[in-house]
């Protein structure tokens, strides 16, 4: 008995960091999925144009914060780890929120200061103050907010971490239907919703956080974590600016319902970073490391490449074909053309994981400079695709424009890690994968999709059994059918 006990708790402490990252990544989804699971509501109460406005609000105010709001959250895990007595521990978390909550206070007050102008630039308007203010408002509540859940993370409290990204999911739901639905308030309903759910969340985390740490700042401490982190900003910067300036020069070039269409389109697009790559990364970002030390790490890595490819163009595909049914059910009319752009946006999320992927070869020698360079020859090439091709094909041009980069980006990160960690043999399969992504979706998006009414049960039947056959044709290279067939005989006693 006490052996079996024994076994138990060995196989449980075994499996504690795997339970772990599944909490932490269900929680981490559950936070992406509120805005995918009031499309419903926010395309039948908003028009294109108020659903383009919250994304170029939201850009403007993700560049505001990624510039001057001092977020520290990439240095903290590592200072924290690196101190040895509690004291000090404590004092890197309460240093870090001293410094992200004075900065981002500080423009906020700018920001809702000079909103009438912001607007103005933005949106070529200046009534719309009162809402840029408060998704303003949100850069110093979401901040530390984001501190408390960091530090649940760090203390390893996952089952905290998942009940509150379950309940704030709960309450941005309510808030949202109470302000959207039944105030009718528009896009100034989603600010408001957003404001009161995240300060609810800021007090409750944060004080929970500032209570556990306490109010103490290390000069020394604070000034690590500043120089630390000013390159990732750089880079983040220019990461943000490849994703989501598209939004600007679409209403520069086209209007503001096109920057609604395409926004749409990559909310959609934006599962398969959610649910496909989000939960794979956070387990592989920390064991590659450990892989690289093992012996036959190149076949190992290879192996990991394969089914992750297969899985992203699984993704792919199941993103291509079920949205389009799902966008004509949920969605107004007005926005079904959105769904012409959810193949091109996919396809480019695909080969920007693929290229995260590959960036290990910098991270393993410490040529992190590369990746920046990287981020910022990007920006620069999709600025010019925007003006050549936004002008002449709207938001589906700027949907191109974006896939192309994040092909180069895939390439130069392949091509330049080679020399750092040389992980060769993968274009074959990378061919097959792509191949079959291509094919699927042609097929059923438009050749199959000719004379067929997207809301018809048998259409929706045809495109789960393309889902299933594309599993097979993925997946099923890496199936053991004898081993399926021993379960199957072994559960039915045949």
């Amino acid at each position: 008995m006490f052996l079996k006990l024994n076994k138990i708790l060995t196989r449980a402490k075994k499996n504690k960091g795997v339970s772990h990252t599944s909490l932490y990544a269900i929680g981490s989804i559950t936070r992406q999925l509120v805005g995918f699971l009031m499309l419903p509501i926010y395309t039948s109460y908003l028009t294109p144009a108020d659903y383009g406005l919250v994304g170029l609000f939201l850009f403007a105010i993700s560049i505001l914060e990624g510039i001057f709001g001092a977020r520290l959250m990439d240095s903290v895990p590592k200072f924290y780890h690196e101190q040895s007595d509690s004291l000090s521990k404590n004092l890197v978390i309460s240093s870090a929120l001293w410094i992200t909550s004075i900065a981002s206070s500080l423009i906020v007050g700018i920001a809702i200061f000079y909103s009438e102008s912001f607007s103005k630039i933005i949106v070529g308007s200046s009534e719309y103050a009162l809402i840029f203010s408060l998704f303003a408002v949100q850069i110093l509540t979401q901040a530390i907010e984001f501190y408390g859940m960091l530090y649940l993370r760090i203390v390893e409290r996952p089952v905290l971490f998942l009940v509150l990204n379950l309940l704030k999911m709960a309450v941005q739901l309510l808030l949202n239907v109470w302000f959207v639905v039944y105030l009718e308030l528009g896009v100034l309903g989603i600010a408001w919703s957003g404001v009161i759910a995240t300060t609810l969340f800021a007090i409750g985390v944060g004080g929970y956080c500032v209570y556990k740490t306490g109010f103490g700042f290390d000069k020394a401490l604070g000034k690590k974590l500043l120089i630390f982190s000013w390159p990732l900003w750089l880079a983040g910067l220019g990461g943000l600016y490849i994703n989501a300036s598209n939004r600007y020069y679409i209403n520069l070039f086209s209007s503001l319902d096109e920057v609604g269409l395409y926004a749409l389109g990559a909310q959609f697009a934006l599962i398969l970073m959610v649910i496909f790559w989000m939960p794979f990364n956070q387990y592989w970002s920390i064991q590659r490391f450990k892989t690289y030390k093992e012996e036959d790490a190149v076949n190992k890595f290879r192996g990991v490449f394969k089914i992750m490819s297969a899985l992203l163009g699984l993704g792919c595909i199941g993103i291509s074909i079920l949205s389009v049914p799902v966008i004509y059910w949920m969605a107004d009319s007005s926005f079904h053309e959105a769904v012409i752009v959810v193949p091109i946006l996919v396809v480019g999320i695909m080969f920007f994981a693929l290229a995260e992927f590959f960036n290990f070869g910098f991270f393993v020698k410490s040529r992190t400079g590369l990746v920046t360079k990287n981020s910022y020859i990007s920006a620069a090439l999709v600025t010019i695709l925007y003006f050549i091709l936004i002008p002449e094909y709207g938001y589906i041009g700027a949907a191109i424009s974006l896939m192309c980069v994040q092909i180069f980006q895939f390439l130069y990160s392949y091509f330049l890690s080679q020399r750092f960690f040389k992980l060769d043999g993968v274009w074959p399969h990378l061919a097959y994968v792509f191949f079959v992504m291509v094919g699927v979706v042609y097929y059923t998006n438009f050749y199959l999709y000719q004379g067929m009414e997207s809301n018809q049960l048998s259409e929706i039947a045809i495109r789960i059994l393309m889902c299933i056959l594309a599993t097979v044709l993925l997946l099923g290279k890496f199936i053991d059918y004898k081993k399926v067939q021993l379960i199957f005989r072994r559960q039915f006693r045949w």
